[in-house]
């Protein structure tokens, strides 16, 4: 049996458990990312731009990708925003927590694998 909890969404892409047990997606082409409570609640929140893709991240963040920006960013459950502002990527797009505190993503635009980390 499938259940419809929300609809009228604009092409979501990617969704997630997030650290806070929510659901979170990213609506395609909208800079936000989109939180779904088990309850059915839904709250959108703005990013810098559109997110291709996200991923759970360290310490209660969602990590994602700007493809448009050219960055990543990493976003906590409380709203707030961390971005890679010291150099921008090609096109980036999957996205994902490794060991410690480092990220890993694809540049899309150029065939590369990254690693990098946010600053805490």
């Amino acid at each position: 049996m499938i259940t419809e909890v929300v609809s009228g969404l604009n092409s979501p892409r990617s969704i997630i458990v997030g650290p806070d047990g929510n659901f979170w997606f990213n609506p395609a082409f909208e800079a936000e990312l989109g939180r779904l409570t088990p309850a059915g609640d839904l709250t959108f929140f703005p990013i810098p731009s559109w997110a291709e893709n996200i991923a759970r991240g360290h310490d209660n963040t969602i990590l994602f990708t700007e493809f448009g920006d050219n960055k990543i960013g990493e976003f906590t459950t409380d709203g707030v925003i961390t971005e890679s502002n010291e150099f921008r990527f090609s096109q980036p797009t999957g996205i994902t927590a490794g060991r410690g505190r480092s990220v890993w993503f694809l540049g899309y635009g150029n065939d590369k694998v990254y690693r990098t980390a946010f600053p805490r």
